[in-house]
């Protein structure tokens, strides 16, 4: 039976498809006899009846997330005026921190803090110099503070097409979209030669995702990791980092209106431009349609030499996210790495 919808292969499969859950908002129940994947795990939210009624002098945002610490909450004072609601749009992880801020008066905006340094420059970096050439389809930044690794984003309208049931147009017209924003990012910088490979974490993040390996994904592993060292080197071009469909935004259902919106961009680097395409493969196994309406908005196929470096940096993403998410509790992220090696495994990927 052909699936619809952005669904990774090795999901449960539905005949009407749909990506894994999103982040931003949650979607009504659905009155269908096959209902989507299980809505990825958020924090804790107490009853409304005994949620603090003054959510800034308790520590809580309206909804029952926490607020951002004193700092955070002057330095977006400062730069946006008076806040009038806070409300936690954090994913269900420790490090992240991002919440919606409406103004007092009027007014939405997004106020993120990074976990590391790092993020924080990426991302800051990213949003002055490359989400520029995106326009409306990125956020652009208000203001950043290095001290408290925090930055006060625009709100980009819709919501991420993680978790959202499409008609198969639908989901070709956003790979189509996503296709051609990557595009103009890879060419927002001049492409630069690329550096020498360094070791990186590989064997510890083997150590890390052993116990949940099958048999030969160690050895697949590494031969890929030494085939890379081998391909001739790429040139290294501005990555999104993170292009994986949470990040996507949908302003509407409608093919004739739909408008797409890239978010987040602490990974943002000079990189192999395929390292873009590694965690949107993941939507594209057993949909060649998707495959091909992606690279019908990028303006260009994957070379043979392209495919052979996408199989190499896609282990090494799946490797890395396997460990991650087996010591950080991080059952979506796991389950994609895993998905990404049996496919290249059996020789299916892309």
């Amino acid at each position: 039976m052909r699936r619809h919808g952005l669904v990774p292969a090795g999901c449960a499969a539905r005949a009407d498809g749909g990506l894994l859950p999103g982040r931003h908002r949650r979607l009504p129940r659905r009155r269908h006899p096959r209902r989507p994947f299980p809505a990825a795990r958020r924090p804790h939210r107490p009853p409304p009846g005994n949620r603090p009624a003054h959510p800034r002098a308790h520590g809580r945002t309206a909804d029952g997330g926490v607020v951002p610490d004193e700092a955070v909450r002057d330095f977006a004072e400062r730069a946006i005026g008076p806040i009038g609601t806070w409300s936690d749009s954090s994913w269900p992880r420790a490090e992240s921190r991002v919440w919606r801020a409406t103004g007092k008066h009027s007014g939405a905006w997004y106020v993120k803090q990074h976990q590391n340094q790092r993020f924080h420059r990426r991302e800051v970096h990213a949003l002055r110099h490359w989400a520029r050439v995106l326009g409306a389809a990125a956020p652009r930044l208000v203001a950043a503070d290095d001290a408290h690794r925090t930055v006060i984003l625009t709100e980009l309208p819709g919501r991420p097409v993680h978790g959202q049931v499409l008609p198969t147009a639908t989901e070709c017209e956003v790979c189509r979209q996503v296709g051609h924003l990557t595009a103009r990012y890879h060419q927002a910088a001049t492409p630069s030669p690329a550096r020498p490979p360094g070791p990186g974490k590989l064997h510890r993040y083997l150590d890390a995702a052993r116990p949940l390996l099958a048999d030969g994904d160690k050895d697949l592993v590494l031969a890929l990791a030494a085939l890379r060292d081998t391909l001739p080197a790429p040139v290294w071009v501005p990555t999104l980092g993170d292009l994986q469909p949470r990040n996507i935004l949908l302003t509407t259902p409608d093919d004739s209106l739909l408008r797409v919106g890239l978010i987040d961009f602490e990974r943002s680097e000079l990189s192999p431009a395929v390292r873009d395409f590694a965690r949107l493969a993941d939507i594209w196994q057993g949909r060649p349609d998707l495959f091909e309406a992606f690279f019908t908005g990028y303006g260009r196929p994957l070379t043979n030499g392209d495919r052979q470096r996408l199989r190499c940096e896609a282990a090494l993403d799946a490797i890395s996210g396997i460990a991650y998410g087996h010591t950080h509790d991080d059952p979506e992220l796991l389950e994609r790495g895993l998905r990404t090696l049996r496919a290249l495994r059996a020789d299916t990927f892309i």
